[in-house]
């Protein structure tokens, strides 16, 4: 049986819980165990620890700040749209083409049950003026069709330092942006729509995109694109039309994780971990979500150096990785490679050189 995932019980919104308040009280009293943990790490003040100049920070807090005003301004406009009452089918064709345009480099369609949708939220979207701690999502929609943005890789090779927040902050807005196109031609066509962003998803997005084939969840428990790695972030148009579904795929980005596990090796709180766990029925590792969020706070970001120290977050071309299909002495060789050339922690964007026949074991 599947189990419901509850937004409550995400990191992110126990943080969000202040001291003595009912919401706290309550799920304190059905999680003690969480308590002290969680007490020790309170608040959602990142910012407070990043190590920049006073006018560095102001400036930063204004980048971020305007990130979450545009995407407020998205869903203001998204809600003035009228309804259209009559239906107009749009093929899947012109539906991941609207969101190509605005900059997605993968998408797929999943059809939704029941279990895929929260089993409540977390209060996590005050910046869209959402008061919505312990309600259900709006169970509607049938279809979801998700997709993955770029992040920028000078931002990513920063990490942990700012420029890594706020390539993560500008993602954030691009897949809102993306997210709004199609949702709103969807809505035109008369079609139940709503699009995710940092601020405000049904459901979570990492089984889904797995569910669509964009990628493979990796030891981070990121989705790893094939091509992009784990630089991206994804977002999702929650609607009812029908579109024929897509299925996850082989792209034997799990087995590579067990063979490299450089994000596990450069975690800087240990808090990724070797042992596999399968959540309904999808493949995740174990995770020690506290010691990743101290490392946020301590850093003033959102750390990233689990994103930076994926080979695939810095390219591996076609052919290589299809050399490394279902092949571990192959995937040794490029995870060997990929520290040789670029380090263990790259610094700066460098081509991996591989040379055809060091797959036929003559290499140097």
């Amino acid at each position: 049986m599947k189990t419901r995932y509850n937004q409550r019980n995400t990191i992110f919104s126990r943080m969000r819980l202040k001291p003595s308040t009912p919401a706290y009280q309550a799920y304190y009293a059905n999680h003690p165990s969480m308590k002290e943990p969680d007490d020790a790490l309170r608040g959602m003040d990142i910012l407070a620890n990043l190590r920049v100049s006073p006018e560095e920070k102001a400036d930063i807090q204004h980048r971020l700040d305007a990130c979450d005003k545009d995407v407020r301004t998205l869903y203001e406009r998204f809600a003035a749209i009228p309804k259209n009452n009559t239906k107009e089918p749009i093929s899947k064709e012109d539906a991941l083409k609207t969101l190509q345009e605005e900059g997605a480099i993968a998408a797929g369609v999943v059809r939704l049950n029941e279990t895929d949708y929260y089993a409540a939220y977390g209060g996590t979207g005050e910046n869209l003026g959402r008061e919505d701690y312990g309600q259900k999502p709006d169970k509607q929609y049938t279809h979801a069709v998700v997709f993955a943005v770029p992040m920028a890789l000078d931002g990513v090779l920063s990490a942990p330092k700012a420029p890594s927040l706020l390539a993560t902050k500008t993602a954030y807005l691009r897949m809102a942006e993306a997210g709004y196109a199609l949702a709103k031609t969807l809505k035109e066509r008369g079609y139940e729509t709503v699009f995710a962003s940092e601020d405000f998803y049904p459901a979570p997005l990492v089984p889904l995109a797995y569910d669509a084939g964009i990628g493979e969840i990796g030891m981070a428990n990121h989705i790893v694109h094939p091509v992009y790695g784990n630089r991206i972030r994804l977002g999702a148009v929650f609607t009812t039309h029908p579109f024929q579904e897509d299925a996850p795929e082989d792209y034997g980005i799990e087995d590579f994780c067990k063979r490299c596990a450089l994000c596990l090796m450069n975690c800087p709180s240990q808090a990724i971990k070797h042992k596999r766990r399968i959540v309904n029925g999808r493949p995740f590792f174990q995770f020690d979500e506290h010691a990743c969020f101290k490392m946020f706070k301590r850093f003033g970001t959102d750390c990233s150096i689990c994103l930076n120290s994926c080979p695939f977050t810095h390219g591996i071309n076609d052919w290589v990785r299809k050399r490394m299909h279902k092949n571990r002495p192959n995937m040794d060789l490029v995870v060997k490679e990929h520290i040789r050339q670029r380090g263990r922690k790259p610094k700066e964007h460098r081509e991996l050189f591989i040379k055809k026949e060091w797959f036929d074991g003559n290499h140097r």
